[in-house]
């Protein structure tokens, strides 16, 4: 019986709706679809779900009570999506969250906030206001639930260097000065000069 399902579109494949999924998959990595996620929504076995570079139609995504009912881990990545709308009993045993360059997508729902389950969220270049529902969120499980150890991991691209002779960018993690970045920028250089 298949558990463990990674597709990604080619040139003949482009919306996972042409799919009939296995039922009894407990996980499934879908990469650059257009989907509805209705077909997704039916796999009541599913624990880990990773969408990837994938268009969300319509651009709402609603989840139900009950939905991914066995759900554990939910990684959205490169998502086209900018409301999300999930229901108070939707995930109810998801324990962790990550969300990277979603970059409609405005907030967390505040659900979350109130998910016994939830034991993280991490969010990785996405709009600020995105991790600042995450903080929210992670006031939320502390204060209210009383989960002292609730994590929230933000990574921020703070500086994006370009050395337009060489067509290279530079992406830089973290707060660095701005005579920081522009040594990390000359070594880099230098290094690729060199190599």
């Amino acid at each position: 019986m298949l558990e463990i399902l990674k597709i990604s579109s080619g040139a003949a494949l482009t919306s996972v709706d042409k799919l009939k999924l296995p039922s009894h998959l407990k996980k499934l990595t879908l990469s650059n679809f257009y989907i509805n996620l209705n077909e997704v929504t039916t796999l009541s076995t599913l624990e880990v779900l990773k969408l990837l570079g994938v268009t969300i139609c319509p651009n709402t995504w609603k989840v139900k009570d009950e939905q991914f009912s066995k759900l554990k881990f939910l990684k959205l990545e490169n998502l086209s999506f900018s409301e999300w709308d999930v229901s108070d009993d939707a995930f109810p045993y998801l324990e962790h969250l990550v969300l990277i360059r979603c970059p409609y997508l405005e907030v967390i729902p505040s659900c979350f906030g109130y998910m016994s389950s939830l034991k993280s969220i991490e969010v990785k270049s996405c709009k600020e206001s995105l991790a600042d529902s995450a903080m929210v969120i992670k006031e939320m499980q502390v204060e209210v639930m009383g989960f002292s150890d609730f994590e929230v991991i933000i990574h921020k691209i703070d500086q994006q260097c370009s050395n337009t002779r060489s067509g290279i960018t530079y992406q830089i993690e973290g707060s660095l000065s701005a005579d920081a970045v522009g040594k990390t920028t000359k070594l880099i250089q230098s290094d690729v000069l060199v190599n």
